[in-house]
């Protein structure tokens, strides 16, 4: 088998190949191939996992990235994300990373030129990492050894079982996948119709409160919402 797919490699690359593999009369080979017009074509087709750029300009694709990693939709994109991103830098000692996954659970993908958008309101000092991966047991894979910034209403729903088919033992099946790749969470408070929500509002199972701390109130609040400013797409 090992062979057939040398021999394949190299007649795709070099036109020709040094194999010659026989078959019996048993045997047969059937080629799959999918071609992706672009970057983001074969990101969503699965082919690689992640798209990191600075601002708009691509820096690599399936690029390793350790540090913190600030996911959202960002649409649109308000100083709270930035605030945010520069505190929990200097809190970790550590760079981050802005996410976006262009799949989500509960909604259709996202289309090329709404993703080019939204990746377009970041700096060129900023790095932006598109992912499929909407989940945070999924994207501990890709961001392995690394710490989530997350709103305390994130938070919430981190540890409600409501999110995971209501079955608790798939929420801890997903904790413990986070937790065994290393990763982490940092969260920062957030204005619900609940109240003030911080990491203290959370109940979180003893086995992974390690995992989660909290940044004061008097280090950080500031009551933005993208929803709220979806109308205006003015970066404040």
């Amino acid at each position: 088998m090992s062979s057939l797919i040398v021999q394949y490699i190299e007649e795709k690359l070099l036109d020709n190949s040094t194999l010659s593999v026989e078959l019996n009369e048993l045997e047969s080979v059937s080629i799959d191939e999918t071609e992706f017009s672009s970057d983001l074509d074969s990101l969503m087709g699965g082919h690689i996992g992640s798209i990191t750029s600075a601002g708009s300009d691509l820096v690599g694709l399936d690029k390793s990235f350790e540090g913190g990693i600030l996911s959202g939709s960002f649409n649109p994109i308000h100083q709270g994300h930035i605030e945010l991103s520069k505190l929990a830098s200097g809190i970790l000692g550590v760079p981050v990373a802005f996410e976006i996954s262009v799949t989500n659970v509960d909604k259709s993908p996202l289309q090329p030129g709404e993703i080019k958008n939204r990746v377009s309101q970041f700096e060129k000092s900023e790095t932006v990492i598109l992912t499929c991966a909407p989940l945070f047991a999924e994207k501990s894979t890709i961001f392995k050894n690394s710490t989530f910034i997350i709103g305390g209403d994130t938070a919430l729903r981190v540890m409600d079982p409501k999110y995971y088919d209501n079955n608790v033992q798939n929420m801890y099946t997903s904790l413990q996948k986070i937790k065994d790749n290393k990763c982490n969470f940092l969260v920062a408070g957030r204005l619900q119709n609940s109240g003030f929500n911080t990491v203290f509002d959370v109940v979180i199972p003893e086995a992974f409160t390690s995992m989660f701390n909290g940044i004061p109130e008097s280090q950080f609040r500031m009551d933005l919402s993208s929803t709220e400013l979806r109308k205006n797409r003015t970066r404040l």
